[in-house]
């Protein structure tokens, strides 16, 4: 499972109007797995987000941003593209007055070929679940 990592600094006190955007691009078309590393010192007051264009595809819409404090935050989030390379933009802002936190974006891919075998089960679970696999075009 190929992965992407990408550092990014956060300045204090910036507002989540004017969040840190960074550019990253992947080469696979599914994304599997996506962490992000918050190191201690961030108190819960750096928050981070992914997007593809203006989509936010994770965390999840029905979630905040990501927030942690000498954690590492993550999901299993099964995203497929359509087309690649595939950019997503790597987003963060930080409500701490005082200090600069860096913080360290994982992007855990998989080329269509690995992932195809396990559609139809994968599927199957998460009708069974009631939830329901993300597409992005």
């Amino acid at each position: 499972m190929p992965l992407y990592t990408k550092k990014v600094t956060v300045p204090a006190n910036t507002p989540i109007t004017k969040a840190v955007a960074e550019e990253l691009e992947i080469k696979e078309p599914v994304i599997e797995r996506i962490e992000v590393y918050f190191p201690p010192g961030c108190c819960l007051l750096v928050h981070a987000a992914i997007f593809h264009g203006n989509r936010r595809i994770w965390p999840d819409l029905t979630a905040d941003w990501a927030v942690g404090h000498g954690e590492t935050v993550g999901s299993d989030v099964h995203v497929e593209f359509e087309d690649v390379p595939v950019r997503l933009t790597l987003r963060a802002w930080s409500e701490d007055e005082a200090f600069d936190h860096t913080i360290v974006f994982r992007i855990f891919t998989q080329p269509v070929e690995k992932a195809a075998p396990w559609d139809l089960f994968r599927e199957f679970l998460l009708y069974a679940l009631g939830r329901r696999r993300r597409r992005v075009r």
